[in-house]
This record gives structure tokens, sequence and C-alpha cells, in this order.
């Protein structure tokens, strides 16, 4: 009968020997469990990481999470398996081989195993305090920081709604100042500062068959505007009340997975607009559901940036049809003063005085079920203005006032109906008339050249249209020559 003392292999494992003798024993399940966690903690780690860095929405990093964590488990369950044929795989490839030590995962490295000449795990030295100690605390840190990037993953997009707002209503809530932009009616502002509010649309190809695209306020000497963009409603969101219960409710509850849904279609082009708009990622985000008492109701999304702010009220009417009101502030730059006390700029005065503006418009919005609604309203608007009133003004100042008023109307009309050649007509007049008052240089000879060129253009564009045969007068190819006049006239000045 053969000694088994002059085989010992037979009985316990054969190892890479350092030194006089090795420990040489079987890896201990408890150890075996936690290399396997490392391992799927670092693999999940290194996909959340990639996701964190693109900032998609959790519409989307759910299932890639999910297939991340179980290709991870895969993965490290087939530690074994994966060994044994990148080892036969790269011996045939290179002559001299690899060392069997090179195809251990990272967790088998933090737990200090190895690995024999026939792919065996082993434990080869007794467990130290100090080894237990570091992988212990090497495991910790890696556990938090996928949890954490897991988290930051799914819950650092704006998509998570903290609170509902009710924003209280203005005192300029009143029928006598109301002017419909596409399916919002309210007091829009036609002063800032005592001075006048200009109103300029930059042409986008739209009109008779679309909306305009966007109707911008300036507000103040600083960068701050007002942009009231046309209407744009996704597919599939259902009615506001749907909306609403998806913002307002729980996140998790019975309906989860369609609100998620129904919060991404509506917030991702916003989102990934103001991420062109800020350039990075901004430093914070804030989503609310807004309403206000009798007026409007909707989604009111906030993005902070290091230079300035952008503010989306995202109004939602009755039947779910929406637009947006988009603010954007500079943010005033911090002056240092001895003084305990912080002396408040014009700068930040300028900044709070447009937010309370532009509140204070929110707090007076109602929203049309109806484009009718708003064009029976700003068509009695218009009937009671008459440019002979002109005439009778003799201070240039209260002139141009006038005439920004006249062109929010003008503007008002073609927001409900923008297949109507005579608010174009008479918007390149207006306009006209402004570039001839403005001072040269000045920000509203700007306001006015653009609205000119923007107004003749559509013109144009309408009397290219189907619609042009049927539904303007016999006198429009004569008003259209009339803009071609004013045009040649305000290239000469």
């Amino acid at each position: 009968m053969t000694d088994p003392n002059l085989y010992p292999h037979q009985n316990s494992p054969i190892s890479e020997a350092r030194g006089y003798s090795t420990y040489n024993r079987q890896v201990t399940p408890g150890i075996r469990r936690a290399a396997f966690l490392f391992d799927v903690a670092l693999f999940v780690f290194v996909g959340a990481l990639a996701l964190s860095s693109f900032h998609l929405s959790p519409r989307i990093v759910f299932p890639l999470l999910g297939f991340s964590l179980v290709a991870s488990i895969v993965l490290a369950a087939s530690r074994q398996t994966l060994r044994a044929f990148l080892f036969r795989f790269f011996s045939s490839v290179f002559p001299i081989g690899l060392p069997s030590q090179a195809f251990l995962s990272p967790g088998e490295r933090l737990w200090s195993l190895r690995t024999t000449d026939r792919l065996h795990l082993i434990q080869w030295d007794r467990l130290k305090i100090s080894t237990l100690l570091s992988a212990l605390s090497v495991s910790l840190i890696a556990f938090s920081l996928c949890g954490f990037l897991v988290y930051s993953s799914l819950f650092n997009y704006p998509i998570w709604p903290s609170t509902a707002v009710e924003l209280p209503a203005s005192e300029a809530q009143n029928e006598n100042s109301a002017i419909p932009l596409f399916y919002s009616l309210g007091s829009w502002p036609k002063t800032f500062q005592e001075k006048p509010v200009f109103y300029d649309v930059l042409y986008e190809k739209g009109p008779p068959n679309r909306f305009i695209g966007h109707i911008t306020a300036r507000l103040g000497l600083s960068r701050s505007k007002l942009t009231i963009e046309g209407p744009k409603t996704p597919e599939g969101l259902g009615g506001r009340n749907d909306i609403r219960r998806c913002f307002v409710e729980s996140s998790f509850s019975s309906s989860f997975w369609g609100c998620l849904a129904i919060k991404d279609r509506l917030l991702s082009r916003h989102i990934e607009e103001m991420k062109k708009v800020f350039g990075l990622w901004p430093a914070k985000w804030n989503v609310r559901w807004f309403s206000v008492k009798a007026g409007a109701e909707g989604v009111w999304l906030t993005a902070f940036g290091e230079n300035f702010t952008q503010d989306r009220f995202i109004l939602i009417n009755s039947n779910g049809s929406q637009q947006a009101l988009i603010l954007t502030r500079p943010i005033p730059a911090q002056t240092e003063t001895d003084s305990s006390a912080h002396s408040v700029s014009s700068e930040e005065l300028e900044y709070s005085k447009v937010m309370s503006t532009v509140l204070d418009l929110m707090g007076s919005l109602k929203t049309l079920g109806f484009l009718n609604q708003g064009r029976e309203w700003i068509n009695q608007k218009l009937q009671q203005i008459h440019l002979d009133q002109l005439q009778a003004i003799q201070d240039p100042t209260e002139k141009i006032k006038l005439l920004a008023e006249i062109q929010l109307f003008l503007l008002s009309s073609i927001s409900v109906d923008p297949a109507s050649f005579e608010s174009y007509f008479h918007l390149a007049g207006t306009s006209y008339l402004l570039f001839q008052m403005a001072p040269k240089d000045s920000p509203t000879r700007a306001v006015a050249l653009q609205n000119f060129e923007t107004s003749r253009k559509y013109a144009r564009d309408l009397l290219s249209s189907d619609l042009a045969q049927q539904n303007f007068g016999p006198n429009v190819q004569e008003q259209m020559h009339q803009i071609e006049q004013l045009a040649k006239e305000i290239r000469s000045l």
C-alpha cells in the first residue's frame, strides 16, 4: 500500500511556494462570498459611473442598472470558468504564457487569495487582522461609492418633484389688462422699472400651418429675458389631471412606471435644451408642480448655473396642450464690502425685481382650452386701437410706449391666429414707425428692425401658401408692396 505522506499533493492543494512552508488551505465560504460581493459591487460601480456621466433619464437608467447588476452577478459567479478560458487562450497565444495569478479577480486579490497551477483557488496564508481590516475597509468604501453612484444616476435627474406650490393670485388678474398669448391669458408686463417692455419675435418656419416659435420680452438693462414658447405638446401624456397626479402624489405608487414615462416625455425636451444653454450639467435642479387659484397650473422647472439661472413654467391647459414660459436671469456678481452689512447692488435689485414681475404675471395667468377664445378676446382689443392716437401724443417717449403696447396686441393676434395677414402687415408698419423714432444704435431700434424683418418674411410665407387665395382680402398684394417699400426706406436710413 502506497504511503500517502509520499504524495502530499493528493490530499492538499499544490501552490507556488515561497519560503519554507505555506498554509495552502481551501478558501472558506465566508471569504469566497466576500470576494464575490466585492466583484459585483465593483462591476456595478463601473456601470453606474458610466451612466451618471451621461445624465440619462431614470426611465433609461433603471433597465440599464438592472442589466449591469445581472451581468455583474453572472460574471462574478463564473469566475472559475472564465479564468480557465483566459488561461488557455493566453497560453496558446503567447509561448511563454501568463502566470495563473494574473487571472485573479479584484475581489480575490483584495482577500489575498491565490491559485494553484491547476487554477484551484486557495487561501495561501492565515488571515491576519491587518488583512481582514483592510479588506473590510476597502469593501465598505466600494459598497458606499457604488450606492452613491446608483443614487446619483437615478435621483439627480430632475424628474422627482419635491414640492407642490400654490402661487398667489396677482392683483393684476383682471379682464381689462389681460391679453392672450397662445393658450395663456394674462397681464403681460408692459413696463419694467418705468420703462416700456418690448416684445420681439425671431423668424422661424411655421405660419400659417404652425404657431410662431418664440416671443421674447427683454426685462431691464441686464440680459434677463422672458421667452413665451409656442405650444409644443408631447404625445401620450393624457389629460392635465393625469399629469398632476403623477407629479403631486407619491412617486412610488402602483402607477410608478406609467408616471415615470409621463414625466420623462414631458420634461426630457426641456432638460436637454437647458443642458445646451448651460453648456454643462447645471449645479442644481428643482422641479415643482405649481398652481394658481382659479388660474394656470403646470410644472415649474429651475436650473441653477454658475452665471445665470433659468426657470421654465410649463403651462398645461384642460385639454393637455402645453406651452412654456422661459425666464433666463444672469446671477449678479457678489461685491465684497468692508462693512458687516451686505450692500445690495443694483444688479441684485434688478435680479429680484425680474423674478417678482414674472411671479406677478404667473399669478394673473389663466389657460384657455381653445384658440377661438383668444381670437375673440384680442379682436375686441384691436378694435379699440387707432393709430391716430399717435398724432395726438407730443412726447416721443409716450409714443414709443404706445407703439410697444400696440405691438404686443399684434403679436397676441399672431399667436392665436398665425394665418392673419393683417396682423403681419400692421406689425411691419408699427415696427417701421418705432424704427424711425428710436435713437440710433439703441436696443429699441434693434427690436423694431427684427420685428419688421420677421413680419415681412411671414407675410411672404402666407402669400406663397395654399391659404393665399381663399382667406386674404383683395388688397393683400398692395399691402405686401407697401411692406417692401418700407424695407427699402429702412435700408436707406
